[in-house]
């Protein structure tokens, strides 16, 4: 394969700025697997609670970090 020509396979889609999350306790930046992690924690939880959880948390759970 010449240098000028590029893999399709090895295409990666535009990235899109993901936005930023912070803490509202402390401000500090919320990472992305933190985000999951948390999310993961309350797909765990909720039914112990008796809640039902979000459909947007769940999906979230599902992500990988």
């Amino acid at each position: 394969m010449r240098d000028h020509q590029q893999d399709p396979a090895a295409t990666v889609r535009p990235s899109v700025p993901e936005p930023m999350y912070r803490s509202r306790l402390t401000g500090r930046p919320v990472t992305r697997a933190e985000r999951i992690a948390a999310a993961r924690a309350r797909v765990t939880i909720d039914p112990k609670r008796g809640v039902e959880t979000p459909q947007w948390i769940v999906e979230l759970a599902k992500q990988s970090a």
